[in-house]
């Protein structure tokens, strides 16, 4: 991927102040490429728990107008985390 789209996707999903902040010790304060390289590789994995938690209030919201009690969605709600994070942990 180019270098420019990477950092377009970072400053996207993390926001202008990732990239640049007066806190990094660098001399344009431009973020360390070790910490961009972490956030990088790490956003697909956040995404996925941000859609997860996505579909988790939507199935809370449905389950509520419904009568649904808590404790299924919960069931639902568990089985999906550990898929998610069973699939980190062996990708």
């Amino acid at each position: 991927m180019p270098p420019a789209l990477m950092i377009a996707n970072v400053i996207r999903f993390y926001g202008y102040e990732t990239w640049q902040n007066a806190h990094y010790e660098t001399s344009d304060q431009i973020i360390p490429f070790g910490r961009f390289m972490m956030l990088y590789r790490a956003m697909p994995n956040v995404q996925a728990l941000e859609r997860i938690n996505h579909t988790w209030a939507a199935t809370n919201a449905i389950a509520a107008c419904n009568g649904v009690e808590a404790s299924v969605v919960t069931k639902m709600q568990q089985r999906d985390l550990e898929e998610a994070y069973g699939k980190e942990q062996n990708g």
